[in-house]
């Protein structure tokens, strides 16, 4: 698969996937507790694909 393509499909990925995002994802990554929320948004940035089970476990410590 080039480059361009494989960047397309990884968009669309996304896009598509944005719209079935728990609401868990909103309150971990805004908890007050910033070592919580910044162990959740360095798990995401590591992923291609969202793991849920796995932003959750970084949420828990």
């Amino acid at each position: 698969m080039n480059k361009k393509i494989q960047k397309i499909s990884t968009n669309l990925w996304f896009d598509h996937q944005a719209q079935n995002i728990p609401a868990d994802l909103s309150e971990m990554v805004s908890d007050p507790d910033s070592e919580k929320s910044e162990r959740v948004m360095k798990a995401m940035l590591k992923m291609k694909k969202m793991d849920i089970k796995t932003l959750k476990e970084a949420y828990e410590g």
